[in-house]
């Protein structure tokens, strides 16, 4: 006889307030409704969905695992339940999302307090959205909190830890072919793709790992699909729905935790960190080169250089690793090795200015440590000098340079100039001396900020002992003075 009894006023007076857009009053009916009948699943569904509409988000959260909770066989409302509790967290991320951008272009505290709110609110209602930590550390990265930044991208890389884990032992990272995933790890035991707005084509792909479940999302823009991101053993409670959702492994947090305690010298920390993003991002050429500065501020070139010749040995043809290892190179004075390294670069791409750039260096410093030796062993006897063993290499070095500034990033670059300016003192080459220098003179408005008191001091150097000119020398001598 259970399903021939009447509903109560105050759950059929709710219904008819919810219907009406009459939220609050409809609540206040519900709450009176589950007080009295505190089985009813169906009310507390409907109490969540009224405090989901007044924005009520903690509230609704629990009106829904009460409906879970008492909706027994009743397929139906379990499944509108976990459902609005997915549509919570993802309307209380989006609202995030639009204050984040609000403050960012305001710096209205109130806006970003509020900003912080819904992150808060986010983490309560889904602390397994890790995505959350990572917005709000954002937040008070912008706000200059420093201290509460740090701690909110810790606890982000705390929760992709376990994916970062699982990719270094199954060889798993950003950008890799999908095929070659599905090589490793068998076929997926769910597949399934959407369009994108901008065109390309997105998949979600389940894999089951040690009876563990891998969520990974690959991308295509045509031609092949290459792995963006994954989640390693979601937890039991999330929706599928959210499981496929897979947010970024975002590499943001991860750099700024990195630059934190390598700013603080807490070398080993910064290390750990930056360990993490490597497996994340193994082919990124920065990240290597960060890793040799941070080996060599450590003392430990050693471990560089094994860890960047195993990188070339599984992976030969990679120009960024070779450019690391002859940086790392450079740095040790070994300029015929790191010479060897930037020149199998370039053969691997022609147009490598980066390669270019840095093999100028490699020769002109080569250049310099025959001179140095030449000079120590003459003892002051220029007739012992041989110029004709060390002037080819500034002449490669004067080419290389020339090269490099083909491209706009080498184009107006005053190390470079200043470098091509030695190279044609020493290699008596007037005109293209000349050149150069007009050059450097005509760039003075374009050189950054934080560059000037060099490019003052350079010219300084130039016109005192390069193209001796007194006008010029106190003219730029005033300039590179007045900044300090």
């Amino acid at each position: 006889m259970q399903g021939f009894q009447c509903a109560s006023p105050e759950f059929t007076t709710a219904k008819l307030a919810l219907k009406n857009k009459e939220y609050t009053k409809a609540e206040g009916y519900f709450e009176k409704e589950v007080k009295k009948n505190p089985q009813n699943a169906e009310a507390w569904m409907y109490l969540a969905e009224t405090r989901l509409y007044l924005r009520k988000y903690i509230e609704s959260n629990e009106a829904a695992k009460k409906a879970i909770e008492y909706a027994g066989k009743n397929l139906k409302i379990q499944l509108q339940a976990q459902n609005l509790r997915s549509k919570l967290w993802r309307d209380v991320y989006s609202r995030l999302i639009i204050n984040l951008n609000k403050y960012a272009k305001t710096k209205n505290d109130t806006i970003g307090q509020l900003a912080i709110q819904n992150a808060d609110v986010g983490l309560k209602l889904a602390p397994y959205i890790f995505d959350f930590y990572n917005l709000r550390g954002y937040i008070y990265q912008l706000m200059d909190n420093k201290k509460s930044s740090i701690a909110d991208y810790q606890k982000y890389y705390n929760e992709i830890l376990p994916s970062i884990n699982f990719a270094k032992e199954h060889n798993l990272f950003i950008d890799i072919p999908l095929d070659k995933v599905i090589k490793n790890l068998g076929k997926p035991s769910l597949m399934s793709g959407t369009k994108q707005q901008n065109g390309d084509s997105l998949v979600f792909a389940v894999f089951n790992v040690d009876k563990k479940d891998l969520y990974v999302k690959a991308v295509s823009d045509g031609n092949i699909f290459k792995v963006k991101t994954w989640r390693y053993n979601p937890p039991a409670e999330m929706l599928e729905a959210d499981k496929l959702l897979v947010f970024d492994l975002s590499s943001d947090p991860i750099v700024e935790l990195i630059q934190y305690y390598y700013n603080k010298k807490e070398y080993p920390k910064a290390l750990q960190y930056l360990k993490g993003l490597l497996i994340l991002k193994p082919n990124d050429e920065q990240i290597n080169n960060f890793m040799v500065t941070l080996y060599t501020d450590m003392g430990k070139k050693d471990e560089a250089t094994k860890r960047l010749e195993k990188l070339i040995k599984a992976d030969p043809n990679n120009k960024s690793f070779r450019l690391s290892y002859g940086n790392l190179l450079m740095q040790m004075k070994r300029y015929d090795d790191a010479i060897v390294q930037y020149n199998k670069a370039l053969q691997i791409d022609p147009n490598y200015y980066d390669a270019l750039r840095n093999l100028a260096s490699a020769y002109k410093n080569k250049a310099y440590v025959i001179q140095k030796r030449q000079i120590d062993e003459a003892k002051g006897d220029a007739t012992k000098m041989k110029p004709d063993e060390y002037l080819p290499f500034l002449k490669l070095s004067g080419e290389n340079f020339e090269k490099c500034r083909k491209t706009p990033k080498y184009a107006n670059d005053i190390n470079v100039l200043f470098d091509l300016v030695d190279i044609y003192f020493v290699t008596k080459n007037q005109d293209k001396l000349k050149r150069i220098v007009a050059e450097l003179e005509a760039i003075e408005t374009l050189v950054p900020k934080e560059q000037l008191e060099n490019y003052y001091l350079g010219m300084v150097k130039i016109f005192d002992q390069r193209l001796p000119n007194e006008v010029k020398f106190e003219k730029y001598q005033k300039k590179a003075q007045s900044l300090k």
